[in-house]
Parts: C-alpha cells; structure tokens; sequence
C-alpha cells in the first residue's frame, strides 16, 4: 500500500489543507501552495525523473535538480498491485506505516485520511481505498476549526436549559474536521397526477340566493429533473445530522484530488449508492406529490387524488463533504454536533439540566398561583390588598 503525505520543498515539513487560504501551507516556513502547483510540480517532476532514467542517472544522488513549485508526495510502500482502471485505488491493507517516524499504525477500515498517533504526521492511505470509486469531486474545507468552536459555543448559549458545565476546553479540542463521503443522485422523473376539484359560486338577486356546485376531473403530466440530490455514503454517520446541515453550495465542487485531504480525516463509503436508491426514491416521490399538489389552484375542495408517478432514469456519483464533528460527552452520555464545513451551518443535541428545568417549574407554579388569586380577588369583588 501507499501512505502519502506532502513535504515542504523548503524545510521538509509536511504540508497541511489550510480552508482559509485555500492552499496547502507549512507552517514552520510559512509558505503555501497552491492544488494546481501541486499538479504542475507533480508533472514536471515525473518528466524528470523520466529523463534521467532514460540517460542512466540516478535521480535521487542528483543535487542540481531545480527546487519544486509545489511540494512532493513521499511514499511508503508495503504491497504494490497494477491498477487496471484508472477511476479505481490501490489495493488496501491493514496497517499503515508512518512516513515521518517509521511507526505502523491501525485505523477504522473505513478510514482514507488520518494522523499518526505517535507523531502527529497526517497520512492519506489510498491503500484503503481498493475496488472503490474514486470520488469524482469534493468540496474543500472553508470553515476552520476556529469558526466551528465559535459555532459550537453560539449553539450551546442558544439552549436556556443547558447545564453551565457542559462545556469544556478539553473537550472541545476534540473537535474534528472529517470528508464524509457523499453520493449525489440525479433523477428524471415523470410526475402523473389525477384529481376531482369542486369549485362553489353563489349569486344572489331578486331575494333569491342561487348556489352553483361545479365539478372538475384534473390531470396533471409533467417531466421533471433533479440534480444533485445528496446522501451521505457512511453506515455509521447519523443521516438526520447530515440533513440538518444540509444544502451545500453546489458551485463549491471542485475536481477531486488528494491534496484537499491533507490535515483532515476521511472516510471511504461503506453504503453503495444502489442501496440508497430506496431512501433516495421515496424522497423524490415526496417531491412529485408536493409538486402535484401545487399545481392545483383555485378550487374549494380538492378530492380523489390517484399519484403515479414515474422514475425515466436514476444515476449517482461519488463526492466528498467537509464537516465539522464533536462528539461530547457528557454525564456517561454522548451528545453530537456537526458544523457544515463550507457553509458553517450547524446541528446537534443539547442536554438539559434537572436544576433549570426545576427552578423554571417552581417560577410557572408561584407565577399560575398569583394569578389565580389575583383574579379570585377581582371575580369575588374584593380587594387583593
């Protein structure tokens, strides 16, 4: 397998996604590159190396090699296998070993990107990654962590009922950025309706009121498209959280590459899309209903309606998401939030301290018993004072 991680040409530093800059930047020599440098460096150091190799050089002793635009990606290579299709990874293995201090390290199977526990070096291990899609874009971090603890402490003086010690600093350090990976289905559908309306008039004239009951037989057809419709591709990711946090803004997808990973945790899908398509149909189908039902108006009753609808074409592709986890626990229970890591929108589940609930119950009871003997007082005639 291959563990990759991206070096400072100047220090040797590894190189880290930065989402307010955009760029991958070092932070010992505080320079930064950009994904089409990267691309650029990548290229030019292969023709490179392709030429040295045909002159019968060795390009590693070199030392009048050009400095790099962008930094390089080094290689640890535990298992090598040929790659037959070009939209597929490497193949996949357990353990991982370290690039910066040589230690093997075990993850989560599902895990593409992470950090080495003993040194801290992040680590994409495209490895994991074998006989999976490879994502065909992702959306970059823009929100840093900075924001997305701001968004959690906004979020948690928002509950009135939260205890005061539910936050803490130790614990909200554990605040992680992670790709989750997403498929995004398109849809051509047909939406085909029927309906019975009923539609009232009354006139009145020469004393005499005249009612008029008209009736209607409705049909509706219309073809109808969605793009982009998104569901996330991990088993063990609450999917009711990722839809809090949802849209995100299309036009943020970029080209996927590994760069982006650098400096995050990433998952590899374990829900294959076509195991979605039952999820993803029914939510569809609530969209052809809704679309059906606003399409009739001006009617005074609607009845009868008889929907089928239909799916012409179904097609997903593979994404990547950031988002923001905190799983917080609190009082031997864990409480989750998650912050959209492009737009900053943020969801979860807040705890409820017994203390406040208490003093607001005892507040209502003296607040409903004053009342009550306010308004005694005033019905009886006498005086409250």
């Amino acid at each position: 397998m291959a563990v990759k991680v991206y070096d400072c040409p100047n220090c040797g530093a590894h190189l880290l996604f930065k989402p307010e800059l955009q760029k991958l930047h070092c932070e010992y020599c505080d320079v930064s590159f950009t994904i089409e440098e990267m691309d650029s460096y990548l290229a030019q150091k292969e023709e490179e190396e392709k030429r040295r190799a045909a002159q019968g050089t060795d390009a590693a002793a070199s030392d009048t090699a050009p400095q790099p635009a962008a930094p390089a990606p080094s290689e640890v290579k535990q298992a090598t296998a040929p790659q037959a299709d070009p939209n597929q990874w490497d193949e996949a293995a357990a353990l991982f070993m370290c690039e910066r201090c040589g230690a093997t390290v075990v993850t989560d199977q599902n895990t593409a990107a992470t950090f080495c526990a003993f040194c801290g070096a992040p680590s994409i291990i495209s490895a994991r990654l074998e006989n999976m899609l490879k994502p065909s874009t992702v959306i970059p971090f823009k929100i840093t962590k900075d924001r997305a603890l701001d968004s959690f402490f906004a979020w948690c003086k928002k509950g009135r009922l939260t205890p005061r010690d539910f936050v803490s600093q130790k614990n909200v350090e554990k605040i992680t950025g992670r790709y989750v990976p997403f498929w995004l289905f398109d849809y051509d559908a047909k939406m085909i309706g029927d309906a019975k309306a009923v539609k009232i008039s009354v006139a009145s004239g020469g004393g005499k009121t005249i009612t008029t009951t008209a009736h209607y037989d409705i049909h509706r057809e219309q073809d109808m498209t969605w793009g982009g419709i998104p569901h996330d591709g991990s088993a063990k990711i609450d999917d009711g959280l990722m839809e809090l946090i949802e849209p995100y803004d299309t036009e943020g997808f970029t080209p996927f590459s590994m760069e982006y990973l650098s400096g995050f945790f990433a998952d590899k899908y374990d829900v294959h899309a076509q195991d979605l398509f039952p999820k993803v149909d029914k939510r569809v189908n609530e969209y052809l209903q809704t679309a059906f039902s606003s399409s009739i108006k001006g009617y005074d009753r609607v009845t009868s309606k008889v929907q089928n609808h239909q799916f012409n074409a179904r097609s997903a592709k593979y994404t990547m998401m950031p988002v923001w986890f905190l799983n917080y626990k609190y009082r031997s229970k864990t409480y989750s939030f998650v912050v959209n890591g492009q737009t900053g929108k943020t969801a979860g589940d807040l705890p409820k301290s017994p203390l406040k609930i208490l003093i607001i119950l005892i507040a209502v009871l003296i607040a409903s018993t004053i009342l009550c003997w306010l308004i005694g007082g005033f019905l009886l005639g006498g005086s409250t004072i």
